[in-house]
């Protein structure tokens, strides 16, 4: 089944001349694509943003953030607390089973933006805004890098943007040895079954047979996870076994009968940066594209996917198949004014989707669901 884009660039300002007053848009959802749609985001509030963001990094890397400008001469402030695709499909069909945590509106500094889409460039670099306390708040769209079909909560049906493609890399820790170079499905199933591996079965070596590999991640509100086991054979919906570690050394089972994990990717990736040797264990994670390259620039390494090495033209060729679309869904509680805003960014976003994405238009290939097979583009 081809992906069906439903947003065209005409669509990025009608209606949203009707606002009379800054409209808040609520955004939750795919850490995996926060980056891109951030840099959406700034670009076309342009030198009218302002905005402030929770932790010590980049307004890309943050869980929560809140952007007040105009788009269009129209003001917006744009409020995203993100959370995995799951749990943002979650939020919009079943707002009472998540609570999702807001920044305040206030105490915001002025953001720019250089570089877009390629190299984007936000000043300044670290967050310098007041008041960081959250405040619970429904979502209005959610991001998501899976279709609602593929998970549990798919009822009301919500309204389908497709964006982008959005692809993933296996990510190994820093230290790990050349031979952890490669991931097979199979292998994928091994590891996210018992959580662990022997480093022998990348190495071939008897003498590695009582050294491990263990295997990080997301919790199950994850679209990242989700794509993954369905692409290895794993099974979309199906629990895993995974470690966390804080530190590099001691590696710990993560709750829910090990089928717990990281809720954002930023943290996956600060976990694999953490260097690691043969005596204590070696990691691998999966992770989108800007939290890979946090990770890499941190120590860790990009494996290869089933001999592939990750390229945006093995992607719209078919070569490298870890990958998925990339979907905006507007929720039942939006109201006409948060649709036109979001479909202002999803405009944006078919036709730049940044650093975590490839644009629809360049693909050369499809598929019609996670996992699913990938076939020309026709």
């Amino acid at each position: 089944m081809k992906a069906k884009n439903t947003v065209f660039i005409a669509a990025l300002y009608v209606g949203l001349s009707s606002f009379v007053a800054a409209e808040t848009l609520y955004v939750t959802g795919s850490t995996a694509f926060r980056a891109s749609f951030v840099g959406a985001v700034v670009r076309l509030m342009g030198n009218s943003c302002q905005a402030k963001w929770t932790g010590s990094g980049t307004v890309t890397a943050a869980n929560q953030s809140v952007f007040s400008g105009s788009i269009g001469g129209v003001p917006l402030v744009v409020n995203c607390s993100w959370s995995g695709s799951v749990s943002g499909i979650q939020s919009l069909t079943n707002p009472a089973d998540i609570v999702d945590s807001f920044l305040s509106e206030t105490g915001l500094t002025a953001l720019t933006l250089t570089g877009y889409p390629l190299t984007p460039t936000f000043s300044p670099t670290t967050n310098t805004g007041t008041g960081l306390a959250l405040i619970a708040g429904e979502a209005d769209i959610a991001m998501s890098d899976v279709f609602q079909g593929s998970t549990a909560f798919t009822t009301p049906s919500l309204i389908d943007n497709t964006v982008a493609v959005v692809p993933f890399k296996m990510v190994a820790s820093d230290g790990s040895p050349p031979l952890i170079d490669n991931l097979t499905p199979l292998m994928t199933q091994l590891l996210y079954g018992s959580g662990k591996i022997s480093l022998a079965l990348f190495t071939g070596l008897s003498t590695d047979n009582l050294k491990s590999v263990y295997a990080l991640g997301r919790d199950n509100g994850s679209g990242t996870r989700l794509t993954v086991m369905a692409e290895s054979g794993k099974g979309a919906l199906n629990p895993v076994v995974q470690y966390t570690t804080t530190n590099g050394t001691t590696f710990t089972l993560t709750s829910f009968a090990g089928n717990g994990g990281s809720g954002s990717g930023s943290g996956v990736a600060g976990q694999l940066a953490f260097s690691t040797v043969a005596a204590t264990g070696f990691a691998i994670g999966y992770l989108g594209l800007p939290d890979s390259a946090t990770a890499v620039t941190g120590g860790a390494k990009e494996l290869k996917w089933n001999g592939v090495l990750y390229s945006a033209a093995g992607v719209q060729g078919g070569q490298y198949t870890l990958w998925g679309y990339q979907h905006l869904f507007v929720g039942p509680a939006a109201s006409p004014n948060d649709s036109a805003a979001a479909n202002a960014i999803a405009g944006e976003l078919v036709v730049n989707p940044g650093t975590a994405g490839i644009a629809l238009g360049t693909m050369n290939v499809q598929r019609g669901s996670e996992g699913g097979l990938v076939d020309l583009n026709n």
